[in-house]
């Protein structure tokens, strides 16, 4: 592997962990059957947009910057369907719908910020 192909796989790493850990940390799964009690749904929905801007900033590429976002939902995600709150067990299908859904709005918005910051 050579010096830049290393440099990409560790931003996507590093992105997607960083996505992972605003997940870990706030845990809108725990807040509720609905996700709805307090903020914290809010709170994860304004961290992760955030993290997702950050994303579109840093990439060197938009193939990163894709790559990134989707691996990082996709581990939140995994994570919701092993070691999730599922409270009556049919609402983990529809907080994993959720996190694809949020998880394509996270590339829009990544791939704006990367538009908007363009250097090029």
């Amino acid at each position: 592997m050579n010096r830049a192909t290393a440099g990409r796989a560790a931003f996507v790493a590093l992105a997607a962990a960083a996505q992972l850990a605003v997940w870990l940390v706030l845990r809108p799964d725990l807040a509720g059957p609905r996700w709805s009690d307090g903020h914290v749904t809010e709170a994860w929905l304004a961290l992760e947009a955030v993290t997702a801007v950050v994303v579109g900033v840093l990439a060197h590429g938009r193939r990163e910057l894709v790559a990134a976002v989707l691996v990082g939902w996709a581990l939140q995600a995994t994570h919701l369907v092993l070691f999730g709150g599922h409270y009556d067990d049919t609402l983990w299908g529809i907080g994993v719908f959720l996190q694809a859904l949020v998880a394509a709005v996270a590339v829009g918005l990544a791939i704006l910020a990367d538009r908007l910051t363009s250097r090029g």
